[in-house]
Order: structure tokens, then C-alpha cells, then sequence
């Protein structure tokens, strides 16, 4: 009997690892249709997951289980998706992490789980980065964003010497900038010249989204 996606994104939701990994291994070995799978299945899991966060009805803990099960799903489906030359690529490397001086950690892991599940590779660089850091991992990494996080009013204007900087550099049209953080607000990220406010970690990801698509400025 074919493997309902609807089927996929309830075990997700209620976070049944075992029921996940079982679709996941009869989908590889399978007939299923496993773009369905994971664009019906997974994918539209981990949103509704996503959602409950934002609503306050599933909180950080939930919300790491559920991207490690669907990581591990997403591995065990590879081979196939090779084998039928249907391997999906990354929508896009972006490089994250919380500004010199800051040491807040808990919103930059959320954000960076939420990028991760909708298909970004996130190179998470912590917390308390240099400048200077994130420009070099963009650089080595190809990526086409910069994502920052500050917390700390005086650690906010690391954000604008990020961009001064690589203006100094010639290479600011290399890379967007999408900032973020309790201090953070529209008009600071217009001031600074950012390419992105996110107002949440959802949001984070739709801003994300919209520019990896070429997008412009939100």
C-alpha cells in the first residue's frame, strides 16, 4: 500500500521517530513517489512544526527533534533521490551567527534549524564573531547571504561595520545581509543598508527565501 504524504507529515508533527524512519526506509527502497514525499510529506511536517513554535504550542526542544528526524529521513531517501538523478541541491549557503560581544545563543539556533529545514545550508559560526570572521567564512563557504544576530544594544553596531566593511572590501554585492535580534528593528536595517529584517525566526526564513529567489530589499 503507497505511503500517504499526509501520513508523513502527522508522524512528523507528533514527532514519531519511528513511524518517520519507517516511511523514510520504505520510500528508499520503495515505489513511492518520493519528491511527493518530501514536498507533501517532510517538508509540509516540519512547516506545520514550525507553525506550532511560532504559536507557542511546541518550544525549542520540539522543534531540534523534529529537524533531527527529518535530517536523518532526508539521508536515508539520498540514495534514491541519486539513483533516479532527482537529488535536490541546497537552495543556498548562508553564513549565521551572533556579533562580536554577544553571547546570545538560543534565538540564532532557531533561526538556524528553521533555515536548515527549508533547504538552506547554514554554516552556524556561533556566537560572540568577528567581523571579520563572517566575511572570511562567506568567502571560503560561496555563500550568498550573511545572517547576524545582536540582542545587546551596544552590540547592534558590529552589524553596520559588518557592511562598511565589506564596502571597504569591494565585494558588499557579493553577499545579502539579513539582520536580526530583540534590538533590531525595520528602520535600523534600512539605515545600515541591510538587505533583510527578520522580526522572528519565520520570518527570518521567508526573508531568506525571497532573496535566495533574487529577490530585493525587504
Amino acid at each position: 500500500m503507497a505511503i500517504g504524504p499526509h501520513e508523513i507529515r502527522a508522524a512528523l508533527l507528533s514527532l514519531d521517530q519511528e513511524r518517520c524512519f519507517g516511511f523514510a526506509k520504505r520510500i528508499a527502497d520503495g515505489e513511492d513517489d518520493v519528491l511527493v514525499a518530501l514536498e507533501e510529506g517532510f517538508a509540509a511536517g516540519i512547516r506545520d512544526v514550525g507553525a506550532k513554535f511560532q504559536s507557542g504550542q511546541f518550544f525549542l526542544p520540539e522543534l531540534i527533534v523534529a529537524s533531527d528526524i527529518m535530517k536523518e529521513c532526508i539521508k536515508m531517501l539520498d540514495s534514491r533521490l541519486r539513483r533516479e538523478g532527482l537529488q535536490t541541491s541546497p537552495k543556498g549557503t548562508i553564513i549565521l551567527g551572533t556579533v562580536e560581544g554577544d553571547i546570545h545563543d538560543i534565538g540564532k539556533t532557531i533561526v538556524s534549524t528553521l533555515l536548515s529545514t527549508a533547504g538552506f545550508e547554514v554554516i552556524d559560526l556561533g556566537v560572540d564573531v568577528r567581523t571579520e570572521r563572517f566575511i572570511e567564512a562567506a568567502e571560503s563557504h560561496h555563500a550568498f547571504a550573511i545572517a547576524q544576530s545582536a540582542l545587546l544594544t551596544v552590540t547592534a553596531p558590529r552589524m553596520s561595520e559588518l557592511i562598511d566593511v565589506m564596502l571597504e572590501k569591494g565585494i558588499r554585492h557579493k553577499y545579502k545581509v539579513i539582520i536580526g535580534g530583540a534590538v533590531v528593528t525595520p528602520e535600523f536595517a534600512s539605515k545600515i543598508g541591510a538587505d533583510g529584517f527578520g522580526a522572528d525566526a519565520e520570518d527570518a526564513v521567508r526573508v531568506a527565501l525571497h532573496l535566495s529567489r533574487g529577490g530585493s530589499i525587504q
